[in-house]
């Protein structure tokens, strides 16, 4: 992301890097701003990391202020982002009632296990080990 570099060199930000959530985040959002919107993100994001002695740059450091894929600043949410929010909380509330057992989870939501997989990418899930 050359934004992001950019950005990391000029406010003289000690080197991050995205990691993977935050990338599918940024990836997944709706940019209605587009590459401004985007760009102004992004820079923030590296701000907020670094504020707060980050190695990486993780999905609230990009969605801090309310503005993320989720839903708009004034909360309203249109069809596709109340069904993306729904997904990605069903997804994590299953799969920790399975501890992360994605065949048990795929069972329970009735979904092939292939297709539990798609999800947990689509949204962004990761196992937090430890």
């Amino acid at each position: 992301m050359l934004t992001f570099a950019r950005a990391v060199e000029r406010h003289g930000l000690p080197h991050l890097e995205f990691s993977r959530n935050a990338l599918r985040a940024a990836e997944s959002a709706d940019w209605p701003g587009n590459v401004r919107q985007l760009a102004h993100a992004v820079e923030a994001a590296a701000i907020r990391g670094a504020g707060e002695e980050a190695t990486q740059v993780e999905r609230h450091h990009l969605f801090a202020d309310g503005d993320n894929f989720d839903g708009e600043p004034n909360g309203v949410l249109t069809f596709q982002q109340a069904t993306r929010r729904f997904h990605m909380q069903l997804l994590e509330q299953t799969l920790a009632e399975t501890d992360w057992n994605v065949a048990e989870a795929a069972r329970r939501l009735d979904v092939t296990r292939s297709y539990m997989y798609k999800l947990i990418r689509g949204v962004g899930l990761e196992r937090q080990r430890g």
